[in-house]
């Protein structure tokens, strides 16, 4: 029978030592911290002053990308946004008229100008209404958790107020 130079015991006793100590000497132990974080997260806050209808989800819990995460009460945004699109009827018809009447010469180039520039003006108050009634939602802007909840249904709150602080799923760094 053939004698190993070195036994198995030997052999195990180095590696386990190797392994425990992290290849240092024995008995001397090596410490490392390391600090992870999600590959995002984010702080979502409200872009008007308006009071929070509904939270659709709760600390500590998952959403993926796109799923309701906050709604507002926005009858006041929706009201807007319906007076404007009435203006803009109003100007469009006005508009129509005059360029009717630009044809029999009973109108001046300048009136009808003005009336092309309010349809113009109009189109840019819905716009701006149709933003307002889009910012009524906070929606995931990916997959991930949710790790604090800074309001409750029926709070009021400003502009730029902290909502929910949220997590992305996926590797950490």
């Amino acid at each position: 029978m053939m004698q190993r130079p070195f036994g198995w015991r030997w052999l195990s006793r180095v590696g386990l030592t190797w392994f425990l100590g992290l290849g240092t000497a024995w008995g001397e132990m090596v410490s490392q911290q390391a600090l992870l974080e999600p590959a995002a997260f984010a702080t979502l806050s409200s872009r008007m002053a308006v009071t929070v209808e509904a939270m659709h989800v709760r600390e500590g819990g998952s959403f993926a990308r796109g799923d309701l995460l906050v709604a507002f009460d926005c009858s006041m945004s929706k009201a807007r946004l319906a007076k404007e699109r009435a203006d803009l009827q109003m100007a469009e018809k006005k508009h129509e008229v005059n360029r009717r009447m630009k044809e029999l010469d009973s109108v001046s180039q300048v009136e009808l100008a003005l009336s092309e520039a309010m349809v113009q003006k109009s189109r840019a108050d819905v716009g701006m209404a149709q933003v307002s009634v889009q910012d009524c939602a906070i929606h995931a802007p990916y997959d991930g958790r949710v790790s604090q909840r800074h309001v409750q249904p029926f709070d009021g709150v400003a502009v730029g107020a902290p909502l929910l602080d949220i997590l992305a799923n996926g590797p950490l760094r």
